[in-house]
């Protein structure tokens, strides 16, 4: 009911928040810079998003240039990274359609890539534990702030706008009583696919879950 900023943040008042915020805004891409550099360097809590890792993924968002990169994918398999990418760099990221439709900052651009890495477990984890302060606030914020205004993109071309239906999948999860009457939400980013095959993989296991989302909306439905 307070808002995501009042879990990302810790404060006296509302006021002392937001000050925080304009000063990580003024700073921009160097806020998030700074943010990932403070995370816990011994920690192991997310597996196979260490320090290390983290650093490395960070520099190669902001400072390298975008090339295709094979991963280990979050569904157990290897997946392909930056497919069809030649070189773009964050300036040029910022320079595409998508961003100059959403008028995304390049804080927003650098977050919104960054989720895309091993570093999405510090977004997400923390959010779901409820942690306050999260150990990236403003990185989280430009997200949120950033998919919000992603939706841009949805209104903008001469199309009507078709209903349709999106999948989630997980793996080792069951649905109880409670959820069946009031159902849920997920206070994290939540990622989703129109094919239910590629969900598929991440639901493989010995009690897996699929969840279908109807969208009815531009408003309601995420980055593409």
């Amino acid at each position: 009911a307070l808002g995501i900023k009042a879990i990302l943040f810790v404060g006296k008042s509302d006021e002392e928040i937001e000050r925080q915020i304009l000063e990580k805004r003024e700073k921009g891409v160097q806020a998030i810079i700074e943010e990932v550099e403070a995370l816990n360097a011994d920690c192991s809590e997310y597996k196979g998003a260490d320090y290390n890792t983290c650093k490395w993924w960070l520099n190669y968002v902001v400072h390298e240039k975008a090339e295709v990169k094979e991963i280990p994918g979050n569904d157990g398999f290897w997946a392909v990274r930056d497919h069809g990418r030649n070189g773009e760099t964050l300036d040029d990221f910022c320079k595409m359609e998508q961003a100059k439709i959403a008028q995304l900052t390049k804080a927003e651009v650098a977050a919104l890539r960054l989720y895309t890495t091993i570093l999405f477990l510090w977004i997400n984890g923390p959010l779901r534990k409820r942690q306050t302060p999260h150990p990236l606030p403003f990185t989280t914020l430009c997200i949120y702030e950033g998919l919000k205004k992603l939706r841009a993109v949805h209104l903008s071309g001469s199309a009507h706008f078709q209903p349709m239906y999106l999948w989630r999948g997980m793996n080792n999860r069951s649905v109880g009583k409670d959820f069946l009457l009031h159902g849920g939400s997920e206070i994290g980013c939540m990622s989703t696919s129109q094919s239910l095959s590629v969900v598929a993989g991440y639901a493989s296991s010995r009690c897996p879950l699929l969840f279908r989302i109807k969208v009815e909306s531009p408003m309601d439905l995420g980055a593409n």
